[in-house]
């Protein structure tokens, strides 16, 4: 099988904001994080009211509100922001490259202008489904991410890596939730 596509910014954004939120060790300390500032607020409010001053504790009761409510989107919206800086310092030059990916039973190989790359299937770890894209991960840590939206024929695609992690008993994770 012979697909070929590109990757933009957007692609390779998509792969590491999946890898940190779906993998980070720290989310009871964000959850954390959440729940905390709220109570705080709302206890400052508690202490501003007693002291009279009825407008502040409104503002902060209303603070600990929106803080619960959109910090989540506030702190995605932060790693979105940092991971796009670092991929335009260190990947922008293969913004728009052209990738031919090619597989058969025993390994995947890709061409694009700036090298050929080759990976044993059995060197593969981990294989993500997510809805736009595929992520393959090798043993050394290398990430082929396929996006979904260009391809034609992505039904074959489909059977066929699932076929390939079932025959080398890779790890096939499927979370079509993720956007």
């Amino acid at each position: 099988m012979k697909f070929d596509f590109t990757l933009n910014k957007a692609d390779y954004l998509s792969y590491y904001m999946y890898s940190f939120f779906v993998s980070r060790q720290d989310k009871p300390l964000f959850s954390g994080m959440r729940l905390w500032f709220s109570i705080l607020y709302i206890i400052m409010g508690i202490f501003f009211y007693y002291k009279g001053t009825v407008p502040s504790a409104l503002l902060l009761f209303c603070l600990a509100i929106l803080w619960f409510m959109f910090f989540p989107y506030i702190e995605k919206k932060r790693y979105k922001v940092g991971f796009g800086k670092f991929l335009d310092r260190n990947m922008k030059d293969r913004y728009g490259k052209k990738i031919v990916f090619s597989m058969d039973n025993q390994k995947l190989s890709t061409e694009t202008e700036w090298g050929n790359s080759e990976m044993e299937i059995n060197d593969i770890v981990n294989i993500t489904e997510v809805a736009n894209y595929y992520f393959m991960l090798s043993s050394d840590g290398e990430v082929l991410i396929i996006p979904k939206k260009q391809l034609s024929e992505k039904d074959n695609l489909r059977n066929e890596i699932i076929k390939i992690s079932k025959s080398a008993s890779i790890d096939f994770v499927k979370n079509l939730d993720w956007i």
